[in-house]
């Protein structure tokens, strides 16, 4: 429905390669990229939650999913089992 006003970004996009998502994210918006103000940023991005749900208990992780697989399913984070 947004078509070309909406922009998805991950959240493991960008900490696992913040120069280039931010970049992609102001040229979208129409902003330049300005290092110097990104650079106290950057310092803060970091993977350590990346991935933390899977510390989990597998039975945790079957509820949880069973709410949220549908959602999952529209990011693109699961592969339709049934195609």
């Amino acid at each position: 429905m947004l078509r070309e006003r909406y922009l998805e970004v991950r959240y493991e996009d960008l900490c696992t390669d913040f120069d280039a998502t931010v970049r992609r994210v102001l040229t979208f918006a129409g902003l330049e990229y300005a290092e110097n103000r990104l650079a106290d940023v950057r310092s803060t991005v970091h993977t350590a939650s990346i991935h933390k749900y899977q510390v989990q208990s597998w039975w945790r992780m079957r509820q949880v999913l069973s709410i949220i697989k549908p959602e999952l399913l529209c990011l693109g984070y699961l592969v339709p089992e049934n195609v």
